[in-house]
């Protein structure tokens, strides 16, 4: 588990899961980021 700091000041802890849903973000923009400079 991560912890980061939100706009608001306070601590989150991310739970497994919302951390595999943001490398799949991570992931998705990274190929949307790619297919674009290709393209």
């Amino acid at each position: 588990m991560k912890q980061e700091t939100d706009s608001n000041g306070k601590s989150t802890v991310y739970t497994g899961a919302q951390e595999k849903c943001d490398d799949v973000a991570d992931k998705l923009a990274e190929i949307g980021l790619i297919v674009r400079i290709t393209s």
